[in-house]
């Protein structure tokens, strides 16, 4: 478990480093093309319809690679036929989706985000979306197979294309085609190279046994729906704000405060490419090794996400502007609060995996649809007096909520969830620490000075928690057995 969080998590940072690299790129792209405000609009423009793609490719991706990893962790002799069955279902599931989305784009674009020339760039969202849901029976067959060296690897490969593609396309083109239509362009040929090369690499494995389409979306439709209210939570409140005041360069701000708030979820979620398998079989076999690997994952899952939040949250426009030009310092008062939410979506996450690997996806769905509730009315409620502060605001605390009632529910089955003692011991010096930053990097200081501050405060974070036992030697000797050097005092595995 423990190397393969490592591999996976691994992937993830390059994952998310590279996705940063592109949020430095376009902003700069687009400024130097149309002008400051000009391109502050684009780079809105640009994370609207990304918003959207996400909301869509959550129908097609993460419940799909989950259902798979499940039926073929449980049976592997069976890979033939769970992947024959996946394929035929996202044939029509994708292939419908995508070819509506061709359809209704120009709706879309005018009426939903009141920005007409979006229509080019949503109909390039259709062929997102269609190599995803490809990919997402691919990526499934490697989490079941626990095969997470090469699903690490391919993890790598997209992040990279689309690093290349994305930024490329947007200088090469979009003098000549637009901004937007150009950067969306390269998101969709680095989709579709994906798709062929983790086709290429997955295992296919013999047809034996059968798998119905129904059997499979018996399951799967829980997972779809869940990830698909999960990404809303991610991706609405743009969403929304746009939709209430389409504005553009409003929603370059606040595009730019949602890209660096999400970091601390972006952290911890390979964690459930891991659990999501291991949880499967022990609801089976052991129930009481669900209890150990929700109380552990979500206490490492709660260092990971403070540890970057504490950092955020302590110095919202010395973070964004150490990313973003300094025209977008403006998002430093949202990022404050949207961190916050992500610090307990981060856990909310964790705990819902749990539930859902458990055979309680439809806990998880009604945990997740709560959330999504409430956020949609404080945001319909608040956007119009507060802008991005209100639709912020409303996310927040719809996420706060979201992560008291997964922690209820796994109390309630599994006597899990939160130790709030460890929890105190976690956060405090987290909390001491965001202090510190404040009033040494706010309201602006040089990107050096940043990261310097940043490396000390995450160092003497996690010295506080030695100090205080949240973590302990038996951590060090995980961390040791996952790099390959085991430890005399090492607990067996």
């Amino acid at each position: 478990m423990g190397r393969g969080a490592a591999l996976l998590t691994a992937a993830k940072l390059w994952f998310i480093a590279s996705g940063y690299a592109i949020e430095f790129a376009l902003p700069r792209v687009f400024s130097a093309a149309d002008g400051t405000e000009r391109g502050k609009a684009l780079y809105g423009s640009y994370g609207v319809v990304t918003g959207l793609v996400a909301i869509l490719t959550a129908l097609v991706y993460q419940g799909t690679s989950q259902a798979v990893a499940r039926f073929v962790g449980r049976a592997p002799d069976d890979l033939g036929a769970v992947r024959a069955a996946a394929f035929r279902l996202q044939g029509w599931l994708v292939g419908g989706l995508a070819l509506a989305l061709v359809i209704v784009a120009p709706w879309i674009a005018e009426s939903v985000y009141h920005q007409p020339g979006l229509g080019t760039p949503i109909r390039y969202a259709s062929i997102v979306i269609l190599a995803f849901g490809f990919y997402a029976v691919a990526m499934g067959t490697l989490t079941g197979r626990q095969l997470f060296k090469k699903q690490a690897l391919i993890d790598v490969t997209y992040s990279t294309l689309k690093v290349a593609c994305v930024v490329g396309a947007a200088v090469a083109l979009g003098r000549v085609v637009g901004g937007v239509e150009a950067a969306m362009a390269g998101f969709a040929l680095a989709s579709v190279l994906v798709v062929a090369v983790s086709l290429a690499v997955a295992p296919r494995g013999t047809r034996h046994g059968t798998l119905s389409v129904r059997e499979l979306i018996a399951f799967q439709i829980f997972t779809m729906a869940f990830n698909l209210g999960v990404t809303l939570v991610a991706r609405l409140d743009l969403q929304l704000l746009q939709a209430f005041l389409g504005e553009g360069a409003r929603a370059g701000d606040y595009k730019a405060a949602q890209a660096i708030a999400t970091i601390p979820y972006q952290a911890v979620f390979a964690i459930t490419f891991v659990l999501f398998p291991l949880v499967s079989g022990a609801a089976a076999r052991d129930p009481d090794k669900v209890r150990t690997y929700a109380v552990e994952s979500t206490r490492y899952a709660m260092i990971i996400a403070a540890l970057v939040a504490l950092c955020f949250a302590g110095a919202p426009r010395a973070a964004v502007t150490f990313l973003y030009p300094a025209e977008y310092a403006s998002a430093g008062p949202v990022m404050r609060i949207l961190v916050l939410g992500y610090l307990a979506f981060s856990l909310f996450y964790i705990m819902a995996a749990v539930l859902t690997a458990a055979g309680r996806p439809q806990v998880s769905l009604a945990l997740v649809a709560v959330v999504v509730v409430l956020q949609s009315i404080g945001g319909a409620l608040l956007i119009p007096r507060f802008g991005g502060v209100g639709i912020a605001t409303a996310t927040a605390v719809a996420m706060a909520v979201g992560f008291v009632a997964a922690h209820l529910a796994l109390v309630r089955w599994y006597r899990a969830g939160i130790d709030f003692g460890m929890a105190v011991r976690i956060l405090a010096p987290a909390a001491a620490i965001a202090l510190g930053l404040n009033l040494l990097l706010e309201p602006r200081s040089h990107p050096a000075v940043t990261v310097v501050a940043f490396v000390v405060a995450g160092i003497a974070f996690l010295a506080f928690l030695f100090l205080t036992g949240a973590l302990g030697r038996k951590d060090a000797d995980r961390v040791g057995r996952i790099f390959g050097r085991r430890s005399q005092h090492a607990e067996r595995p």
